[in-house]
């Protein structure tokens, strides 16, 4: 079976069957993948998304990323002081402007450096001025 194509009209219909409307505020964690494959890629996701939620309303997405901090899969009994100090040498912490969003997909990294993107720490958004 053939799927349709996508494009930003078609993602902004859809959105709207889901009940996304003007004014309204989203969270979005996506996934290209998950969508299949849409012409204009990342772009086209988020400008169906913009022209949804129209210039009144807000979108976010996630905007932090692991290799910032220590790894939360580690287990700091098990990892010497040594260990720790070099670890906490070699990573430079949260940057605003120099931090990526490792891990967080190609939709969130295209959100990131959107016009008009605002970042703090783990969230990226674009709202009414």
């Amino acid at each position: 079976m053939k799927h349709p194509s996508l494009n930003a009209k078609t993602i902004a219909q859809d959105l709207k069957i889901m009940g996304i409307s003007s004014g309204d505020g989203v969270f979005v964690h996506a996934a290209m993948g998950a969508i299949g494959h849409v012409t204009g890629g990342a772009h086209s996701v988020v400008d169906a998304l913009l022209s949804t939620v129209g210039p009144r309303g807000l979108i976010g997405m996630p905007a932090f990323c692991a290799d910032a901090c220590f790894p939360s899969q580690a287990d700091r009994a098990e990892v010497s002081d040594v260990d720790i100090k070099d670890f906490k040498r070699s990573v430079s912490g949260f940057d605003l402007l120099r931090t990526s969003a490792a891990g967080m997909g190609i939709i969130a990294k295209t959100f990131r450096t959107w016009p008009g993107a605002i970042r703090r720490w783990g969230i990226c958004w674009i709202a009414p001025a």
